[in-house]
């Protein structure tokens, strides 16, 4: 279901601006998924422990990282209703 919701938003990203500002998409992006993979998984994990449930780290991040990438369909919705502001420089 995710692959049609990204597709769907896809289809409406201006190219444009988006290739101007590739370098900075990119980095942002993956340390940003990566960066939520890491607190999502260790959150995951700790509650698991509070609670009596323990589960391995691995497994926790295994939850992070299937949990991190739906994001961009939240970017997807907020970028359509907002202006980025056009590059400086």
């Amino acid at each position: 279901m995710l692959a049609f919701l990204l597709f769907a938003g896809a289809l409406h990203v201006d190219l444009g601006p988006l290739r101007s500002r590739a370098v900075p998409v990119i980095v942002l992006a993956t340390f940003g998924t990566a960066a939520s993979t890491l607190m999502v998984g260790v959150a995951v994990w700790q509650a698991a422990a509070l609670l009596g449930q323990p589960m391995g780290l691995a497994w926790a991040m295994v939850f992070g990282a299937l949990i991190s990438p739906t994001d961009p369909v939240a970017v997807l919705h907020t970028q359509e209703h907002q202006c980025a502001a056009p590059p400086q420089g």
